[in-house]
C-alpha cells in the first residue's frame, strides 16, 4: 500500500486529498477513507490487470465494544488492459452513534494471495464537527510538476502492518509489507 489515510472530503482525483487525523464529527456525518493501493490487490494473467480485494471496516467504541452486530463489507474490483500507475480507492462510511470517542478498524485482504493489511483510524462523535488539529492537504500531480524537493513530513510515517494467512499452519501471520 502505497497510501492509506482518514481523508477530509470525499476524494475524485488520484492524489489530490487533505489527510486528517482523528476528526470530530458529528452523527450522521461521513468519515473517508482514501488509498492508493500500489500493486497490492493486483494480479495479471489473459491479458487483463485485476485488482480484487475485499474491504472490512469494523467501528468500535473506545473499550473495545463492536458498535455494530458485524463489521461492513464490500469487495473492490477493477479490470483494465494494464496496471493503472493512479489508482486508487475512496470509500466513505456513514457514522451513526452517540457522542464519544471511537475507532474504525479497516481491513484489506488481497482475493489472490490472502495477503492482508490492516489500519486503526481513530475517530470521535461530538454535538457538532470540529475542524481538524491536523490536516495535511497533498496532491501528488502538483507535487510531481514541481522542481523544488519535497517538504518534509510534519508527522513521521507510520508503517502499515500486513499479515498474510497460511493454510498450512491455520494462522494469519505478520510478513513484510509490499511495495
Amino acid at each position: 500500500m502505497r497510501t492509506f489515510t482518514l481523508a477530509e472530503d470525499k476524494v475524485r482525483t488520484f492524489g489530490t486529498y487533505t489527510a486528517v487525523e482523528s476528526p470530530v464529527l458529528k452523527s450522521g456525518d461521513t468519515l473517508h477513507i482514501y488509498g492508493e493501493p500500489g500493486d497490492f490487490g493486483w494480479h495479471t494473467g489473459e491479458g487483463v490487470a485485476r485488482f480484487n480485494v475485499d474491504v472490512s471496516i469494523d467501528l468500535r467504541r473506545r473499550d473495545g465494544r463492536r458498535l455494530t452486530g458485524k463489521p461492513a463489507t464490500t469487495t473492490l474490483k477493477h479490470e483494465a488492459a494494464t496496471q493503472p500507475g493512479t489508482f486508487f480507492f475512496s470509500l466513505g462510511l456513514t457514522l451513526k452513534a452517540g457522542v464519544g470517542v471511537y475507532k474504525a478498524h479497516v481491513r484489506l485482504r488481497d482475493t489472490v494471495t490472502g495477503q492482508i493489511v490492516e489500519k486503526t483510524f481513530p475517530f470521535a462523535l461530538a454535538l457538532q464537527r470540529h475542524p481538524p488539529a491536523i490536516r495535511t492537504p497533498f496532491n501528488a500531480v502538483a507535487a510531481a510538476q514541481s522542481d523544488k524537493p519535497a517538504a518534509p513530513a510534519t508527522q513521521p510515517a507510520k508503517p502499515l502492518e500486513c499479515r498474510k494467512y497460511f493454510s498450512q499452519i491455520g494462522a494469519t501471520i505478520s510478513v513484510p509489507c509490499e511495495p
